[in-house]
């Protein structure tokens, strides 16, 4: 029977995870979680209304493998002491590699730090107070920095006790709502002055900041047929609490729509798609997302559309669920822009994936998925048979994809036997001698609220 509870991308909860006596587990969890759910999956694979198999509940396949694979009660235990080991990198100067941001929790506070592949970890800026009123809040930043928005999941199995904030540079809440469905994420638009959120009753936010800092919010109505595309009967009505979730997926190279995906509970898969205008006045079904074309999506790396669409060949990637089978990992399924199947990946378990930008799919993998003996990044063909393996690790902890973007992926390796550590990795996709990897202090990787790739 499937459970009809929703995991969403922020199951499980974080916050200031120090690294200390008795808290190493929870410093590894908060790590992993953090780089799955802000690394660009928010919720395409765990959008299914039940809950995973692992002892540590999450939203995605990335956060579910990862968190997962860290050290069980009931994991049996092996007569040699397991050892796990960092990679054995140098952090050294890549020529036109992005940097990577991480969000650090410190308090109230949230600091953003910056590396850049040779450089280490470099603080660039502090945004007071944002974590004042719930620790847990998960945020996401605009694309160009300065303001946040601040997603909390409640407790309840729907969306009615999420809430989101929208907070400047010097802490300054600029709007709030307690009316969102935080598990869909938020998408920024690339100059950073729209930001768009799902509410629940069938509704978005299309929030606009001035140059002031003011947020105006303009909410949009969506139509039925955006959340049941099949046809009904006459009269037929439904309850908003269990459609299928919309999720905001990018805007249009034009700059005038917004695209957004439908998912379906059960399955986690994207069964239709729709698109409103900026301004608010249309909402409208579409047959395909319509990538190339000057209106059509433009999948930015970052984003969920950029994470789930390929925009070299409109190719669809997500995790598909079955809710009648109880601790089985989700399968990766490719499709092609008609909704024909291209292949899937079911032969391992995925901690992550991405779009190389030129029609290949990153992959991170493992062997297993609680404590793997062997993490691979590959970059699969378009036919999906995996090629030469880009980075390899040993036993570890596990494993997380932060994000793939201008041919870079950048993904973050925990290890917790016989001590927690964590570090960075960057490496191009096509040269994989171009990588350089950062080994994070004990504070800043037991804090981290939030990690992105790129400016």
């Amino acid at each position: 029977m499937t459970d009809r509870r929703d995991p969403g991308p922020f199951e499980v909860p974080i916050g200031q995870l120090p690294i200390g006596r008795g808290q190493r587990r929870r410093a590894a969890v908060g790590v992993l979680t953090v780089v799955a759910v802000l690394g660009g999956a928010i919720g395409l694979a765990r959008i299914a209304d039940r809950e995973p198999a692992s002892s540590v509940r999450s939203a995605t396949p990335q956060v579910a493998a990862a968190a997962s694979a860290l050290p069980s009660a009931a994991a049996p235990r092996s007569i040699v002491p397991r050892v796990e080991r960092l990679l054995d990198l140098p952090d050294r100067v890549i020529e036109g590699a992005p940097p990577v941001t991480l969000l650090e929790g410190r308090g109230a506070e949230i600091d953003v730090v910056r590396w850049t592949a040779g450089t280490g970890p470099v603080p660039v800026a502090t945004v007071p107070r944002a974590l004042r009123e719930d620790a847990g809040a998960v945020p996401v930043p605009a694309p160009r920095g300065g303001s946040l928005v601040l997603l909390t999941v409640g407790e309840g199995g729907d969306a009615r006790g999420d809430r989101a904030r929208l907070v400047d540079q010097h802490g300054t809440v600029r709007w709030s709502a307690s009316d969102i469905a935080a598990r869909s994420g938020a998408l920024w638009s690339a100059d950073g002055r729209i930001v768009v959120l799902a509410g629940i009753d069938r509704t978005w936010h299309l929030i606009s900041i001035a140059t002031d800092g003011r947020a105006t919010d303009r909410l949009v109505d969506l139509p039925f047929d955006v959340f049941l595309p099949t046809p009904l009967p006459r009269g037929w009505l439904s309850i908003p609490q269990v459609d299928p979730r919309t999720v905001p997926l990018g805007f249009s190279g034009d700059g005038g729509w917004i695209y957004g995906g439908t998912f379906s509970r059960e399955l986690g898969i994207l069964i239709a798609s729709f698109r409103v205008a900026v301004d608010g006045s249309t909402v409208e079904p579409i047959a395909d997302l319509a990538v190339g074309r000057p209106d059509g999506l433009r999948p930015e790396p970052g984003a969920v559309g950029g994470r789930l669409v390929d925009p070299a060949t409109g190719r669809i990637a997500s995790f598909r669920v079955d809710p009648d089978t109880t601790g089985r990992q989700p399968t990766l399924q490719i499709r092609n822009p008609d909704e024909g199947l291209a292949f899937v990946v079911d032969q391992t378990t995925v901690l992550g994936s991405g779009w190389d930008g030129s029609g290949g799919l990153v992959i991170l993998s493992a062997d297993a998925p609680e404590l793997p003996d062997r993490v691979v990044l590959d970059d699969r063909g378009r036919d999906g048979t995996p090629g030469t393996p880009i980075v390899t690790t040993g036993p570890v902890a596990g494993a997380g994809l932060i994000g793939v973007r201008d041919g870079f992926a950048a993904l973050i390796v925990v290890v917790s036997r016989p001590a927690v550590a964590a570090q960075i990795v960057l490496v191009d996709v096509e040269n994989a001698a171009r990588i350089a990897a950062v080994r994070l202090p004990a504070d800043l990787a037991g804090s981290i609220v939030g990690a992105t790739l790129g400016p």
